[in-house]
């Protein structure tokens, strides 16, 4: 029984690294979720005219949860359209509140 557990062992410790278990575009484990958290944000933070220091971003097998209050609703859209068009983001969930007037 101890070779069973042992080819077990090295093929779930192979198979993740040789990028078998994962699909293209679909992260699978809370590394890859960190790296598009980290890909979204930093373009967030590196859109011009756009204020994402009150924005929170989660991402979660390639679903990008946004929170957190914005000045207005056209800011609210454009953060919406970045976040969207990063790479490997399949899909966006939007609980973004404006906390200005408009």
């Amino acid at each position: 029984m101890r070779p069973i557990v042992l080819i077990v062992f090295i093929m779930l410790a192979v198979l993740p690294a040789s990028g078998v278990a994962a699909s293209p575009g679909w992260p699978s484990s809370s590394a890859e979720d960190a790296e598009l958290s980290k890909r979204v944000k930093r373009a967030l933070l590196e859109a011009p005219g756009v204020n994402a220091l009150g924005v929170e971003v989660r991402a979660e097998d390639a679903q990008v949860t946004l929170s957190g209050a914005v000045a207005n609703a056209a800011e609210r859209k454009r953060i919406v359209e970045i976040a969207s068009s990063v790479d490997g983001v399949a899909e966006l969930v939007n609980r973004l509140v404006v906390a200005g007037g408009s």
